[in-house]
């Protein structure tokens, strides 16, 4: 009977380790999908969620609309904080009303007229979405020289039916 036992102990305690080794390999590999830009979007949220503003987000615990940007609270919240312009211009084609500049996921303009201001705030998360083109298209970025740490002034981006990131905007303090 003792004997019986023991091998059932053991039975197990294969079964265990086999596991808890294919959940450390698994681990791995995900590990390394992660740090392949194309595939990381679809294992992680925090990316997207990068330097989104809480004051776009509707409260969990709020009534529905309380929180919106024209409700008075957030509106003075906004009011002051310091915001500046980021210029966006349009190369290669000449115009494209199918590509929208993005600030934290929301759309803020398209290229219409060749370029795009948009009114930026200190953390703000900036993209272009081409993914409407088919041709290769090329952005020019301008900012006020002294204003930004990043996105640099004349910084260069190109692309086609993807979201190009420029990346969060910082100020100088």
């Amino acid at each position: 009977m003792r004997h019986s036992r023991t091998n059932d102990y053991d039975r197990w305690e294969r079964r265990l380790i086999v596991l808890l080794l294919s959940c450390i390999a698994l681990l791995m590999v995900i590990q390394a999908l992660m740090l392949k830009d194309s595939v990381r979007p679809y294992l992680s949220r925090v990316d997207s969620m990068e330097g989104v503003s809480a004051l776009s987000d509707q409260s969990r615990f709020a009534e529905k609309g309380a929180n919106s940007e024209k409700s008075l609270p957030v509106a003075m919240v906004k009011a002051f904080r310091p915001r500046k312009i980021v210029t966006i211009r349009i190369v290669q084609p000449q115009t494209a009303k199918e590509v929208n500049v993005t600030i934290n996921g929301t759309p803020s303009g398209n290229f219409t007229r060749g370029e795009v201001e948009v009114p930026v705030y200190n953390g703000d998360y900036l993209e272009i979405d081409t993914r409407l083109l088919a041709e290769n298209t090329r952005f020019v970025i301008s900012v006020p020289k002294n204003d930004f740490i990043f996105p640099d002034n004349g910084r260069i981006l190109e692309g086609k039916q993807t979201i190009i990131s420029v990346g969060k905007v910082r100020f100088k303090e």
